[in-house]
């Protein structure tokens, strides 16, 4: 189940989360606008971006889509 969700964009990065395992309870997500920030305990993050014209979601700075 995808909680919290407030935009579309969100929605996809919690829906991305979910499909690649990450835990809701164990990270921490802040949005502004389609990018996400994906934060553990120990400070490591992700940024992640929802393309809304590719209706795809993808990791900031990696090579390749995740």
């Amino acid at each position: 189940m995808i909680s919290k969700a407030s935009t579309i964009a969100e929605y996809a990065i919690r829906k991305w989360m979910q499909g690649q395992g990450f835990d809701e309870k164990f990270f921490a997500l802040k949005m502004n606008k389609n990018e996400g920030t994906l934060t553990d305990k120990n400070g490591d993050f992700l940024t992640i971006v929802y393309d809304a014209d590719a209706k795809t979601v993808y990791v900031k700075g990696y090579d390749e889509e995740v």
